[in-house]
């Protein structure tokens, strides 16, 4: 058997101490080989001789007729030694420095059997890596080195020295590898920690492995959530306190009980099914999306939960942890929710009907009240006509009276009947022109423009999702209002707009008499007077009016105001034209509006 057969036993299943013994054996007979090329030629030609003192016996080693057939041969040279003698011939060798060599390099060669011997039993321990190759170098260098000793040993009798020297340049070959394998190994070599290093890294990582599962389960325990983590089996392997609390049942109960039992009867058969296919999938997940989940307590009770797995995956295999929440609180919010809302929606169904006959009433009594009203001004002012001469001035002064409040609650009524019928009388809402709703408006006040002599501008507008008859009387309401609360100055009305956002915003503003703050909230209701009928003459409903339109057409109105100098009512209407935009102070017609009236 050869070296390389033997060491090609190292990793096998016969173990590794067999490798060991594999290659010491190689080593021996490699030994024997060598001894027994030296026996072969000396056992025909033994004699006794003597050192020169006559003390040490030697052998005159290879015959003339071995020494011709080894010179023959190719490689003949290499076990010729006829130029050379034997060791013990060459100088004055005693016998205590022959036999000093002699079993010195015997001794070497043996350790150096030895040496491998370890070194291959510890490669074929590491099967792969990086340390190997270097290793199985480290081998053969130190075979070789045991061999040229062992080579030294026969040269005291065979004096085969070309065969030393073939074995000193396999030496020198598997020695310079060796190097060179050494010295590509170096910078690896150099990141190698001591046996100490390591242990204190291992007992460096084990402490933060200590401490990160510490903290983990301290997570795990202080969470409000039921923690409940199982193997693939379903068994339960690890439970908080809060899943203690929710279950019912102690820790020591829950552990190693099958996830299953804890479930309600109807789903304990689907649930293996669902939890091999969690595990087959691994993916973090929500349970039972779309439908309800329940679990069973310790009392039989069910109770409503939302469940969250997500996978784990330890040393021991994989684990499947989930995060149980008890939605019973929830649940009963829902409910109550739920109730609250039907019973809000049946309130504001019964509320809308309320209102529709409200309006309706409204509609019915205001236009019944008219009738008998314009007879009571008709015939009063008959009264006053036919029959003034014979009644005193205190008579004529009460018909006069009977009549104007006659006129002043036809007049409320009249509009009393135009707030009711905004809503319900009301046109679809659609894309309308706010500067030709503006102009129809002031058409309509033309004879108050002129007789106040004001001047009355307006900003480009754009077309806005309104009702065009309750648009225009919202335009025609507020600047009529400017024009019949303004000052002793020449009034200035302007009509201005922007755009914010989806919403165009117009504003009316005047420089009237203007408003105290502290009526602002007056203004907007129903038949609210600031004034005496004799100083401005209305119903008080006007502005009531125009915040009801602005409202219906999903908008909102609010009042600026500073008593003596003017006052500015904004509104805001969606817009129908997405695309508009107000001029910009640095476009060509920016400041240009439009003169409406102007006094002469």
């Amino acid at each position: 058997m050869c070296l390389q057969e033997a060491a090609t036993l190292a990793p096998t299943s016969a173990g590794k101490r067999t490798a060991a013994v594999h290659l010491l054996l190689a080593g021996i007979v490699l030994g024997g080989c060598v001894c027994h090329a030296v026996a072969a030629p000396i056992a025909s030609d033994t004699a006794a001789c003597c050192s020169p003192e006559g003390a040490i016996p030697c052998f005159l080693v290879g015959s003339p007729a071995t020494q011709e057939q080894t010179a023959g041969s190719a490689f003949g040279w290499i076990f010729d030694t006829s130029p050379y003698p034997p060791c013990w011939r060459c100088g004055q060798w005693t016998a205590a420095i022959g036999w000093l060599h002699i079993v010195s390099d015997l001794l070497i060669w043996l350790a150096y059997m030895a040496i491998p011997v370890g070194l291959a039993f510890y490669a074929g321990m590491l099967r792969k890596g990086p340390y190997r190759g270097i290793l199985c170098l480290f081998c053969a260098f130190i075979l070789s080195c045991g061999v040229t000793h062992l080579m030294e040993v026969v040269i005291f009798w065979w004096p085969a020295y070309g065969l030393a020297g073939v074995l000193k340049a396999m030496t020198a070959v598997v020695s310079i590898g060796t190097v060179i394998a050494m010295a590509r190994m170096l910078p690896f070599a150099l990141t190698f920690r001591s046996p100490k290093q390591l242990e204190e890294e291992v007992s460096q990582r084990t402490r933060e492995l200590e401490l990160s599962e510490r903290r983990a389960m301290s997570v795990i325990e202080s969470s409000p959530a039921a923690m409940v983590m199982v193997d693939e089996a379903g068994c339960i392997v690890l439970v908080n306190e809060a899943a203690e609390r929710l279950f019912g049942f102690q820790r020591e109960e829950l552990l190693g009980r099958l996830i299953e039992s804890l479930l309600p009867e109807r789903n304990q058969l689907v649930h293996p099914a669902d939890r091999q296919a969690f595990f087959n999938a691994r993916e973090a997940r929500r349970m039972g999306m779309g439908r309800d989940l329940y679990v069973r307590r310790a009392d039989g009770v069910e109770v409503p939960v939302e469940v969250g797995i997500s996978p784990i995956e330890t040393h021991d295999g994989m684990f499947a942890l989930s995060a149980i929440v008890d939605m019973s609180e929830r649940k009963g919010m829902e409910c109550k929710l739920k109730q609250g809302a039907e019973e809000l929606d049946k309130a504001n169904q019964a509320l809308r009907q309320s209102n529709v006959d409200l309006e309706q009433f409204a509609y019915a009594v205001s236009h019944d009240l008219q009738e008998p009203l314009r007879k009571i001004a008709s015939y009063n002012q008959i009264v006053l006509d036919d029959y003034g001469d014979r009644l005193d001035d205190a008579g004529r002064e009460f018909l006069q009276i009977s009549i104007e409040s006659s006129q002043r609650l036809k007049g409320m009524i009249k509009d009393l009947l135009a707030f009711s019928r905004i809503t319900t009388k009301g046109a679809a809402l659609k894309s309308i022109d706010a500067e030709e709703a503006t102009d129809t408006a002031l058409r309509r006040l033309e004879i108050a423009i002129e007789e106040s002599n004001a001047q009355v501008s307006c900003d480009p507008m754009p077309h806005v999702l309104a009702d065009a008859a309750q648009l225009e009387r919202l335009l025609q309401n507020l600047v009529g209002n400017a024009l019949k609360y303004r000052g002793e100055q020449t009034p200035k009305v302007h009509i201005g707009c922007r755009r914010l956002g989806s919403m165009a915003e117009f504003s009316i503003s005047d420089n009237g008499i203007g408003i105290d703050p502290k009526n602002y909230s007056r203004v907007f209701g129903v038949f609210q007077r600031l004034h005496k009928h004799n100083e401005y003459e209305g119903t008080g409903i006007g502005l009531a009016l125009c915040k009801r339109i602005v409202e219906r057409f999903g908008g909102s109105i609010s009042l600026e105001s500073v008593l003596g100098e003017g006052s500015t009512f904004r509104f805001t209407l969606p817009l129908a034209d997405e695309g508009w935009c107000e001029p910009s102070d640095a476009s060509p017609n920016a400041g240009d509006e439009r003169l409406v009236s102007a006094a002469p």
